[in-house]
């Protein structure tokens, strides 16, 4: 293979470890080197070009356009809609922000996975007792991130879906904010006046460092308007390059939101190169994504069929026909790495983005990455909730779906499950290379990782494949930070955070440039340094959004996470739809709706009252003023109400006289703030029936409740009211959390009610 010389030529004189690796692993070896080869003289630049655009792999996606990298002909974009609000926040944050001298500023390296579910990391399946004596992905280069940084160990995508998660990733943006309520909304934004707007108006990571003097790059799938390749003023790019021409030697900018087209030139060529003939054998079939020949499993609905065209990527599992070396993996590592290695060498600080598409389907791994899991495909985990039924008609309409496929078959899974496996290997290899390069350029100490995913994947969970939906293995996606020097190493954080939301708030914090973020989300810090306290109102919780829906409420919309309780509701008041509440401690894999019993429990009932105010109140902080994101139907396309009127009056199950949110009311370590320990939970009181509450008294009574406030201490409620209390904890000087035996008594014309108060766990 000729052309893989020069690649690895690429690798070598520019310090990678591509070889070292695979020395270290058998498995690679076949990748590295071909003794026997030449380097062939490559065409010129502009056969290059003419090479990419008449592509015979090129498809209606659009083909792979060699533009210049400085300028995006405006005929391409969008013309400006200002916003009067976000115009405003600019110039106030343009005022604010005092610039750093290049050297002093810090560099930030994202790198993404498509459809990485958050429990498909090694350090993550040995941390879990149900892997044991599983097979394990193998994935020591995340694996290293995580023990050289902090691990949330419960984060969650805004939106399991690619564009939609990805628009929040970039922009720390609310779905209703950005626009991007759905992957169909990419193509159309365009025609809707609305939609248009707010994907002008939004604001990414990209931008708002580029205005501060970073040079931002981005390359692998980008999946987003072309309007956020641009700068905020639509001026000039804000990401400089996102593509590397056919010899990997120069970059470029070309004007597209996937990264397959540019792919699928680069295979062709290297295949050109290497003088590669691929021979169609018996049973094999194409894969849509590449073109590339590959042997089917059993799950694919082509497996032992004649040749013929795919229908869908969603359905291709099977081996590929061509090595890594040929792989998406390997063209977007290597994209990543080749940047790396200029932008170390320049004066500006900078932003890299590396997207990484696989495992999303086609599940298509080269056969040295696949081998070993389809060897031991036996020993794969099979879902424990595999054959969960759901009572939601539009879930279980998913799983009819996904059983036609054979996702209820365990061998089938298994093999499936081997696939998905061996991609996520070969990622993580190049996922080493780049954190090798950063020591190699002399730059790991002042650069910022951040590792996610855009969302998970069932793979065989509750009987169902892909993404869609609000379940754990379809929304919680891994999240790793490392920054030296700053973030503690081996740091866990286990409250639930949104991954996405908060991204940009907190590598702008991280940056020394939190003035001028306008996202919605909040930086983790604080959270990473064990400084947070619920300084304003509860912020232990998340909130994600399901919002690409034809009939609005038709299934669940929300996602509220506190503590181990899960609600899942729909934004339609009226629809007859049940919404779900779990308890993740006792239910880790969701296959008990508490609120599909009968009666429910004074606890359930509080419980769901409680996640149901905490949404309102998220959705009352993200409205956006007079754009109304959550109090307007305007921006369900007309449906309903509004998102707030519509939770308000939602109850699928029973009302009550009498509601508390908690019957124990846990409080986090305290945070020393201008010499006073300091740490607040809230509390919540409510009636959901007509006629009123008369909470009496609200009072503290046990040892140490000198060191605890309450923010009421009576009040009255009506039907679908509530109050909330916030309990505030103080000392001047720390406290031994065991000496407290604190509880609050609530006092009404319904009944008297006792909550402890649990204190933290370890002496502050």
């Amino acid at each position: 293979m000729k052309h893989a010389v020069l690649r690895l030529v690429l690798l070598l004189c520019s310090g990678a470890t591509l070889l070292a690796d695979a020395a270290r692993d058998p498995r690679k070896q076949s990748d590295a080197v071909d003794d026997e080869s030449e380097v062939r003289v490559v065409p010129s630049r502009s056969a290059i070009l003419t090479t990419q655009r008449s592509s015979s792999l090129a498809t209606d996606d659009g083909v792979h356009n060699g533009q210049s990298a400085d300028v995006l002909p405006s005929s391409q974009m969008p013309s400006k809609l200002s916003d009067p609000l976000s115009d405003e926040q600019t110039r106030i944050m343009r005022q604010k922000v005092k610039t750093l001298p290049d050297d002093k500023k810090l560099n930030i390296l994202i790198i993404t996975m498509d459809q990485l579910r958050y429990d498909y990391l090694q350090f993550i399946q040995e941390s879990m007792p149900i892997y044991k004596d599983k097979l394990k992905v193998k994935t020591p280069n995340i694996d290293r991130l995580a023990k050289e940084g902090v691990w949330f160990r419960n984060a969650y995508a805004q939106f399991s879906s690619c564009s939609p998660a990805r628009a929040t990733l970039r922009t720390g943006c609310t779905i209703e904010r950005h626009g991007i309520d759905g992957n169909q909304m990419l193509p159309n934004y365009m025609n809707d006046p609305l939609a248009k707007r707010k994907v002008d108006s939004a604001r990414t990571y990209d931008q708002l460092l580029f205005e501060q003097g970073y040079q931002a790059e981005s390359y692998g799938k980008f999946h987003l308007p072309e309007r956020w390749y641009r700068n905020t003023n639509d001026t000039q790019n804000a990401i400089m390059y996102n593509s590397y021409d056919l010899e990997m030697t120069t970059p470029i900018f070309v004007a597209e939101t996937r990264s397959v087209d540019g792919y699928r030139s680069q295979v062709e060529y290297w295949i050109a190169q290497d003088n590669i003939t691929q021979s169609r054998q018996p049973g094999m079939q194409r894969n849509p994504r590449s073109k590339n020949l590959y042997t089917p499993l059993k799950m694919d609905p082509r497996y032992g069929q004649p040749y013929r065209k795919a229908t869908s990527n969603a359905n291709v599992y099977g081996v590929d026909s061509l090595p890594a070396l040929y792989s998406q993996a390997t063209y977007t590592g290597l994209q990543g790495q080749l940047a790396m290695q200029r932008l170390a060498q320049q004066p500006k600080p900078w932003i890299l983005t590396v997207s990484f598409e696989p495992p999303h389907p086609p599940r298509v791994a080269s056969e040295e990455y696949a081998r070993y899991y389809l060897e031991n495909k036996e020993h794969i985990l099979i879902p424990p909730n595999i054959n969960n039924k759901f009572d939601n008609p539009w879930y279980r309409k998913q799983q009819e779906q996904s059983m036609a496929v054979g996702f209820r078959n365990p061998k089938r899974l298994q093999e499936a499950s081997a696939i998905y496996m061996g991609m996520i290997e070969q990622v993580d290899n190049w996922i080493g290379v780049l954190l090798d390069e950063l020591e190699t350029q002399g730059v790991a100490n002042n650069t910022l990782v951040a590792f996610t995913s855009d969302h998970g994947e069932f793979l065989g969970a509750h009987g169902m494949g892909g993404k869609m939906g609000l379940m754990e293995e379809a929304l919680r996606v891994p999240f790793i930070m490392r920054l030296p020097g700053k973030i503690k190493q081996g740091t866990i954080v286990e409250r639930p955070v949104g991954a996405h939301l908060n991204l940009v708030a907190t590598l702008l914090d991280y940056a020394g440039l939190s003035s001028i973020d306008v996202s919605d989300g909040t930086s983790l810090r604080s959270l990473i340094t064990g400084r947070s306290y619920n300084e304003f109102y509860d912020d232990d919780f998340c909130v994600s959004e399901d919002t690409e829906v034809s009939v609005l409420g038709e299934f669940p919309n929300f996602m509220i996470r506190q503590g181990d309780w899960k609600l899942l509701i729909a934004k339609k008041a009226d629809i007859n739809s049940p919404d779900m509440l779990f308890n993740l401690a006792d239910d880790p894999y969701e296959m008990d709706n508490l609120l599909s019993r009968r009666f429910l429990s004074m606890q359930v009932t509080g419980k769901v009252e409680h996640l149901k105010c905490l949404l309102l109140e998220w959705m009352s902080r993200n409205d956006g003023g007079a754009a109304k994101y959550y109090s307007s139907p305007r921006n369900n396309h007309g449906q309903g109400d509004g998102d707030m009127q519509e939770v308000t009056h939602r109850r699928s199950w029973n009302e009550v006289r009498q509601w508390i949110s908690d019957s124990k009311l846990t409080f986090n370590p305290p945070v020393l703030v201008d010499g006073v320990w300091r740490s607040n939970a809230f509390l919540y009181i409510g009636r959901t029936t007509g006629g009123t509450l008369r909470v009496k008294s609200i009072s503290l009574s046990g040892t140490g409740q000198q060191y605890f406030s309450l923010s009421q201490t009576k009040g009255i409620v009506k039907i679908n009211g509530h109050l909330r209390i916030q309990v505030s904890f103080a000392s001047e000087s720390p406290v031994d959390p065991s000496t407290l035996d604190v509880s609050i008594v609530v006092s009404s014309n319904v009944s008297t009610r006792k909550v402890i108060i649990v204190p933290w766990a370890d002496p502050i």
